[in-house]
Formats: structure tokens, sequence, C-alpha cells
């Protein structure tokens, strides 16, 4: 599962060889090593 989300969210998003975690409990989407800080910030909803 984490697997296919990977794959799936850098095909959307276009992003290379980047790290994904996926919390399926709180339904959150988190992404490291990513040089897009807005994209980032917007995604796990944290500021920088």
């Amino acid at each position: 599962m984490e697997k296919l989300c990977k794959i799936i969210l850098s095909q959307i998003l276009k992003i290379d060889d980047v790290e994904l975690t996926v919390a399926i409990g709180d339904s959150q989407i988190r992404l490291f090593d990513t040089p897009d800080f807005e994209l980032q910030a917007m995604l796990t909803g944290q500021p920088q």
C-alpha cells in the first residue's frame, strides 16, 4: 500500500526520488526531501 501511494503521488506531483510517508490514521500526507517548501507546507499543513 505504501509503495503504491509513493508511486501514485510521485507521478501526480512529478517529483522523482521523493520519500513519502503516508499516515492513513489521520489522512495526512507528509513529503520529505523536496525542494518545494511551499508544496511541502501545503500538504503537511505545517507553516515554515
